[in-house]
């Protein structure tokens, strides 16, 4: 019975262990700047050639419901 509690609490100890090593050193940062995409970033306001106006309801529903656009 003795050793089977051991290995029990031995087996639960390694198991939780493996969450602290999870996130890793964070040398990276987590600061997002612009140079690392450009998706979601405000475009140059002197480029722009055309404005679309999009609404939402209180239904979470957009107007137009569709938006076509090319790359470039």
């Amino acid at each position: 019975m003795k050793r089977t509690l051991s290995l029990i609490a031995a087996s639960a100890l390694v198991a939780l262990s493996f969450n602290s090593f999870a996130g890793g050193t964070h040398s990276g940062g987590h600061g997002h700047a612009s140079e690392e995409s450009a998706i979601g970033q405000p475009g140059k306001a002197a480029k722009v050639t055309r404005t679309i106006n999009v609404d939402m309801a209180d239904t979470m529903r957009f107007t137009p419901a569709a938006i076509s656009v090319k790359q470039g």
